[in-house]
C-alpha cells in the first residue's frame, strides 16, 4: 500500500489517489481498471489539521472549516476538502490522519 491515501469530497463525488513511488514515477503501470486514471497533482498550500484513531472526515472537515471561518474565510476554498491516511486501515494505535483544505 501506497501512503499517504487521499480523498477529495466535493460536490461532484469523492476521489481517491494513490501516491506512486519514485521508482515508478518516470513509467507508471498503466491503469487497467474502469474509472482509474493516472494524474499528477499540483503542488498546493492547504489549512490543515491532524487527529488520531479512526476519525469520521466529514465531522472534522466541519470542524476545521468553522475554526477557519472565524478569521480565515476570504483565504480558503471551500469547495471541497481532503483527507489523508498515512497508517494501514489495520493498525490501532498511534493512528495519524489529515483533514484539509486548499488555500486560496
Amino acid at each position: 500500500m501506497t501512503v499517504p491515501v487521499m480523498m477529495t469530497q466535493s460536490e461532484k463525488g469523492s476521489e481517491m489517489c494513490f501516491y506512486i513511488t519514485q521508482e515508478f514515477q518516470s513509467n507508471p503501470p498503466q491503469p487497467t481498471g474502469n474509472g482509474v486514471y493516472i494524474a499528477q497533482k499540483k503542488s498546493m498550500s492547504v489549512f490543515a489539521m491532524t487527529m488520531g484513531g479512526y476519525p469520521n472526515m466529514a465531522v472534522e472537515a466541519r470542524k476545521l472549516r468553522e475554526k477557519l471561518e472565524r478569521g480565515r474565510a476570504s483565504q480558503v476554498d471551500f469547495s471541497s476538502y481532503m483527507s489523508m491516511s498515512y497508517d494501514s486501515p489495520w493498525k490501532v494505535v498511534n493512528r495519524r490522519d489529515d483533514v484539509m483544505y486548499r488555500k486560496l
